[in-house]
């Protein structure tokens, strides 16, 4: 009986072990900027992720072959599943936003959008659904940056479409 509770103990505290790295790092958060540029006249939108992150949602994406680091090709789809999940709309009207590129920094993964317009007063519509359909607790931060001042949105799974000024 010890010996059965003793096998036990060890195949939990193991499990236990073995799970904790797993989970351990998974953060659940992303970061998007919105800026305007006087020079391009274009907002400049610069979504940013964990790459540990980024690399578990994209196995759920792409399946178990998805390699963020190492594959352009899976970047790519990380990068267009951000794209569809990310829209800001003036008047109901979606804007065309266009893609940039995307890049790995550090431990962040970086994907860049951009929309050319004037600068704009009306309020906006956002909404980010970006990792919500692969985490619940999924939660994403915008900040808008204009005239030397930081207005900010948090997203969450019941909270996917908020409006704020873009100005």
């Amino acid at each position: 009986m010890k010996s059965a509770l003793l096998k036990l103990g060890i195949i939990l505290v193991m499990g236990g072990l073995l799970w904790f790295p797993v989970t351990a790092h998974q953060q659940k958060e992303g970061l998007t900027v919105i800026k305007y540029n006087e020079r391009s006249q274009a907002y400049e939108i610069m979504h940013r992720f964990y790459v540990h992150d980024a690399e578990h949602a994209a196995g759920r994406i792409e399946g178990p072959r998805a390699d963020l680091i190492a594959s352009k090709k899976t970047q790519q789809i990380f990068a267009d599943y951000v794209r569809a999940n990310f829209q800001i709309k003036i008047n109901g009207k979606a804007l065309p936003i266009k893609s940039v590129g995307y890049e790995i920094d550090g431990a962040y993964f970086w994907v860049y959008e951009e929309f050319s317009s004037p600068p704009l007063t009306q309020t906006a519509s956002i909404t980010n659904k970006i990792l919500m359909n692969i985490w619940a607790d999924q939660q994403n931060l915008v900040n808008v940056e204009s005239n030397n001042a930081v207005s900010s949105l948090i997203f969450k799974s019941n909270m996917t479409v908020q409006s704020i000024n873009l100005s």
